[in-house]
């Protein structure tokens, strides 16, 4: 199965613990999960929010939202592909093209 993840600027401030914009807890978790799809082979497509990630889907989330769904229309046909979101937003997140596995 190929898995490539849209990753949304709150998931980059959990990546990165970022001060006041990070939980600790959340962000060890997510560095674990991280590794592992990158041992795995998962690709990884950086989009930047200008947001704070707790409104509801703005200019910059259906950008995020489109580059999902582009990348699913363009090799949804090949093979097995999911494209996944990752984001903390969970208005957000129900407009992955594909369902996530065990989400954080």
């Amino acid at each position: 199965m190929t898995r490539v993840f849209v990753v949304e600027t709150s998931y980059l401030c959990e990546l990165y613990g970022v001060p006041n914009f990070s939980d600790p807890n959340f962000s060890a978790s997510l560095r674990t999960k991280w590794d592992g799809e990158r041992e795995a082979g998962t690709s990884f497509v950086h989009r930047f929010a200008s947001d704070d990630g707790h409104r509801e889907l703005g200019l910059t989330n259906s950008q995020i939202v489109a580059i999902a769904n582009d990348l699913k229309r363009k090799y949804g046909g090949v093979g097995d592909y999911r494209v996944h979101i990752w984001t903390r937003n969970g208005a957000l997140k129900a407009y992955e093209p594909d369902r996530e596995p065990n989400p954080l």
